[in-house]
């Protein structure tokens, strides 16, 4: 049987083919091939904005188009994608000698495929890799949020949605206000650009990018946009007929993705058809995907995939390909996972049976967080030693630029250096507040199976700092005594196994809380870049701790957690005197104390370090911003010790977060409220100080009702993160009081400066306040909603819910 008669014999419906878009350069000089699996839209235009980087890396990129009509299921889907990509492959290898002569003598054989999947097309993706014609086909794979977490989508919404199949009664028109009022789950119209907006327009309607090739199921002539939704009509309840000129399926949009997320409903291959995927995976997620639980689901595919690891895009939505600044090539380039990263492939034409031979991975910590300074974060900007100091007084600067895509472009980090790009891109359309490497790649994460899992301070780790513990870390020089409540209960080199684990799914709660105080991040790339040989050395994190520290801290911890850094927390000892103490180490706290403080940073460990503590954390009214540190240096004496480079940042908006009515003092000192809260807390641990342990009294945000308990009013967070201080480069001297005071005052001046510059940058931005906020989002939804209703396309639209 010829190919084109198993083609046309191994499916009965629609049109499933493999486009060429007409944006893609059609160059011989390009050896390698990549196909692009589409989300529940089935159009492939997601991956338009991102074909001229990956022209870049000499990928000649194909994409496959699902009609609206088709009504394939999954082992459909896998049996006409096996068929489309070997007839792909035989083609390509014809039109493109180039790339045999290159390789040698069976080159062209053995060349495979790169598949770039996003959400839907991720559940068919792993389906093909774990069949028998996965290892002869294909390369490599890229998986953006995948949608295998389907059911657990909107907290099991989505699926339940999808069940009563009501989507499929929308007309095309009510489809598209459907679709547009779901915009904030899908992407952040702000972070789009005009030209992707009217992509994502035509993703809702179905229609396939303009071509210049296509082949298929039933494909005679390349498609033009529009054309595909309008051939091989199908009778029945799904179709709805059509508009009226007979080119356009009236209901198609809707009963398609009505059908996609039934199909959804059983996307995830099971644990026995991940095992089976033999190829290199490389799983991004999105840290504000609103759509889908990516994190845990990055999490849980990066532990069940044999050869697997992840990164976390910290600020991108579901919809990651179509935002301005990320640029997939230079993401797979940071990760080591772009050509010119060879997989020691062999040199023969592999069997069906073959197994594809495992990637050469970067170092554990080469590839991980390295994204963060990949294609889209970086502009163009000089780099800075590691180990040059930050001069005493002159912080970074709050003054921003925005960041554009760099497709193609490397790693930013050299060897050495402290990955250094431009400031955080000043927000734009709509944004006036600064916000750090938008769209950036980051934080990815090494495979569990190559270096254990790794262990971090989960964002309730750092909440354990809340109380001001850390700051007894410094009370004494790191070597001296602090044998006592150092450990709680455990050696603080050794976090509990299952760290990762709690952190993410922690991460993943934490991710709404996140959206709603929208916190801004400045400085991050003054940061060692991770892979590189300074982010190996311990690090000590030295700030300022805002009021009640509840509010802020797990946020802080977050942010550097989705940037690839992990930050063991030093924790008051009294959170061990309740019920949450062993919990807190589940995250990987420890008690605070100079010997706790003292293994970490030997461990190469990343270290949070509050020296105000509890002061700070139940500062009076008036001393807002203020550092409230002891004039005891020890902790420059730790770092110089353990060789650890310092990390000085600040972070603005929870000291003013809450109404104070009553200061600590005042509270210990009123003759009703005095007797009482000290004698519970000496009930709960009598070695905790009435002074650093009992909070102010509050109001409530909005009713101003008095309540023991804080509640801050969600105003924006803000953090500011300047380069790191070397005391050995400096040749700091611990032995001299002098110059370990000297560095101190330095650094204090550092935080101090940095807190200024966020203050005026908080002063600029007129969404700081939560009602602010709610009301730009407002604005910026219901143009949107008025050009849908009114048949037009609208402002700001997104592919077809559920997910892509």
């Amino acid at each position: 049987m010829s190919m084109d008669s198993a083609m046309e014999n191994a499916v009965q419906c629609g049109q499933v083919q493999l486009i060429k878009p007409s944006e893609a350069e059609d160059d011989a000089r390009h050896d390698n091939l990549l196909v692009y699996l589409p989300g529940t839209d089935g159009t492939g235009q997601a991956i338009l904005p991102q074909v001229p980087g990956l022209n870049s890396l000499s990928y000649d990129v194909w994409c496959l188009y699902l009609p609206p009509d088709d009504r394939s299921d999954w082992e459909q889907l896998t049996t006409q994608l096996t068929l489309l990509l070997r007839q792909l492959l035989q083609q390509w290898r014809a039109e493109h000698p180039a790339a045999a002569a290159a390789g040698g003598a069976g080159a062209a054989a053995s060349q495979r495929i790169t598949i770039v999947a996003e959400s839907f097309g991720c559940c068919l993706a792993l389906r093909l890799a774990a069949s028998g014609a996965g290892p002869e086909l294909l390369d490599r794979l890229v998986l953006l949020n995948p949608a295998t977490s389907f059911n657990s989508s909107l907290s099991g919404l989505s699926s339940l949605i999808a069940a009563t199949n009501l989507l499929s009664l929308f007309p095309r028109d009510w489809y598209a206000v459907a679709q547009t009022t779901l915009l904030p789950l899908l992407v952040d119209g702000d972070r789009v650009e005009e030209a992707n907006k009217r992509l994502l327009q035509s993703m809702i309607l179905m229609e396939p990018p303009p071509s210049s090739a296509s082949f298929g199921f039933g494909a005679a002539r390349p498609l033009a946009a529009g054309s595909g939704s309008g051939d091989g009509g199908r009778d029945g309840a799904g179709s709805g007929g059509d508009g009226g000129d007979g080119t356009t399926l009236y209901y198609a949009p809707a009963a398609a993705a009505n059908f996609r997320a039934n199909l959804l409903r059983s996307g995830d291959p099971g644990e026995e058809v991940l095992r089976g995927v033999a190829v290199p995976v490389l799983i991004v997620t999105s840290a504000r995907d609103r759509l889908l639980p990516s994190i845990l689901e990055g999490a849980r595919l990066e532990r069940a995939l044999p050869n697997a690891r992840r990164f976390i895009l910290p600020d991108s939505g579901h919809a990651a390909l179509l935002e301005r600044g990320f640029s997939l090539a230079a993401a797979m380039q940071a990760t080591g996972f772009a050509p010119g990263k060879p997989h020691a492939a062999t040199a023969t034409a592999p069997s069906s049976s073959a197994t594809a031979a495992p990637p050469t991975w970067p170092s554990p910590m080469e590839a991980a967080g390295a994204a963060a300074w990949a294609s889209a974060s970086a502009a163009s900007a000089a780099s800075a030693s590691a180990s040059a100091s930050f001069a005493a007084g002159s912080g970074p600067s709050a003054n921003v630029q925005g960041l554009q895509g760099r497709p193609g472009a490397g790693p930013f980090a050299t060897a050495g250096s402290p990955a250094v790009g431009a400031a955080a891109a000043a927000a734009q359309g709509g944004h006036s507040a600064p916000h750090d490497g938008s769209g950036e790649p980051s934080a990815s994460e090494p495979s569990s199976r190559a270096r254990g899992r790794r262990a971090s301070a989960g964002a309730a780790a750092a909440a354990a700092a809340a109380g001001g513990g850390g700051g007894k870390a410094s009370a004494r020089r790191e070597g001296e005594g602090g044998g006592k409540g150092g450990g709680g209960g455990r050696d603080e080199e050794a976090p509990p196994a299952d760290i990762d684990s709690a952190f993410d799914e922690w991460c993943q709660r934490l991710a709404p809380w996140r959206d709603v105080v929208s916190p801004v991040v400045l400085g991050f790339e003054h940061l060692p870049s991770p892979g590189s040989p300074a982010f190996s050395r311990p690090m000590l994190f030295v700030g300022n701790h805002q009021r009640m520290g509840f509010y802020d801290t797990p946020l802080l911890v977050y942010e550097l957690y989705v940037r690839g850094y992990r930050v063991r927390g030093l924790a008051h000892p009294g959170h061990w005197a309740g019920p949450f103490g062993r919990w807190f180490e589940s995250f990987g706290s420890v008690k605070a104390s100079p010997l706790a403080a003292f293994r970490l940073l030997r461990s190469a460990e990343k270290v949070l370090l509050f020296p105000g503590g509890a002061k700070e954390v139940v500062k009076k009214r008036g001393q807002e911003y203020q550092l409230l540190w002891k004039d005891s240096p020890d902790f420059v004496r730790l770092a110089a010790r353990c060789n650890a480079l310092i990390v000085p940042f600040a972070a603005v908006g929870a000291d003013d977060a809450y109404d104070v009515i009553m200061d600590t003092d005042e509270v210990i000192s009123h003759p009703l409220l005095g007797p009482l809260t000290t004698g519970l807390l000496s009930r709960v641990s009598s070695e905790l100080q009435p002074q650093e342990s009992i909070f102010p009294i509050t109001r409530l945000p909005v009713v101003g009702i008095p309540t023991p308990i804080p509640i801050p009013n969600l105003q924006r967070l803000y953090f500011q993160f300047a380069p790191p201080i070397d005391p050995s480069a400096l040749g700091t001297d611990i032995h001299d009081p002098q110059q370990v005071q000297e560095l101190y005052d330095s650094v204090r001046g550092t935080v101090t400066q940095c807190m200024s510059e966020l203050l005026a940058v908080r002063e600029a931005d007129d969404e700081s306040q939560l009602g602010a906020r709610l009301a730009k989002s407002l604005q910026r939804m219901v143009p949107g909603l008025g050009g849908a209703a009114g048949g037009a396309a609208p402002s700001q639209s997104a592919p077809p819910p559920p997910p892509q």
